[in-house]
């Protein structure tokens, strides 16, 4: 599943994930990405431009490491 996480009329971040996000877990993602809040919408309808889905980054890699000890 795809969350988002911004300002829809300005910047969004996508985070996809196996599960549901746990609120302490969105917590994070919130402070990560500046204190903005999660959009409670599981489709964005409009134009984006970023990184590739595909690309690999150092924090995606720390988040997978630490997710695969636990079982997720």
């Amino acid at each position: 599943m795809i969350h988002f996480f911004g300002n829809e009329s300005s910047t969004v971040f996508a985070v996809q994930t196996q599960n549901e996000l746990l609120t302490q877990d969105i917590a994070k993602l919130n402070w990560l990405f500046g204190n903005t809040n999660k959009i409670e919408k599981s489709v964005l309808a409009d134009f984006f431009v970023g990184p590739r889905a595909a690309m690999i980054t150092p924090l995606e890699y720390e988040c997978c490491g630490n997710y695969s000890k636990y079982g997720y």
